[in-house]
């Protein structure tokens, strides 16, 4: 098992510079974290090599693109037959609505993250995709009312 590691003030700056803006230059990070740009360069390449950070990313506006119905599906799957529950994973995962699958310990077995253009194209994936899948047993939804951008991460 990996030790935690514990990071300094400047790889907390860097981290927290980068999850506002994954595109800044060593110059502006530096700039925010009062080192030169070459440290900040050799700081984000051994936060890489740590594995702290695992990629850069996209975030789109699902709302600009259309997808205005945003909903979190709790789902049971039929858990006496492994390949069904590998079955239900391969669609899930395959599927353009799923922006994202966990696995759960406790009552629901997967928490399911999708968008939607709207409540109609919303109750036709549930209908005509998850509730058809073999492994299903139930899920239920949780819709999205109003995001605050205030809940962002930081380190």
């Amino acid at each position: 098992m990996q030790d935690s590691i514990n990071l300094d003030k400047f790889d907390s700056a860097i981290l927290n510079v980068l999850l506002q803006n994954a595109r800044a230059s060593y110059t502006e990070i530096a700039q925010h974290v009062n080192l030169s740009a070459s440290a900040c360069q050799r700081r984000i390449e051994a936060l890489r090599e740590k594995n702290i950070i695992e990629r850069f990313t996209l975030t789109l506006n699902n709302r600009a693109l259309g997808k205005k119905l945003h909903a979190f599906v709790m789902v049971k799957v039929r858990r006496h037959k492994v390949n069904l529950t590998d079955q239900f994973l391969a669609a899930v995962t395959a599927y353009p609505e799923v922006e994202a699958c966990h696995q759960l310990i406790g009552e629901n077995d997967f928490l399911l993250e999708i968008y939607s253009q709207s409540l109609d194209t919303y109750a036709g994936f549930i209908n005509n995709k998850i509730l058809t899948l073999p492994a299903v047993r139930d899920a239920s939804s949780l819709i999205v009312l109003k995001h605050f951008e205030s809940c962002r991460r930081s380190v």
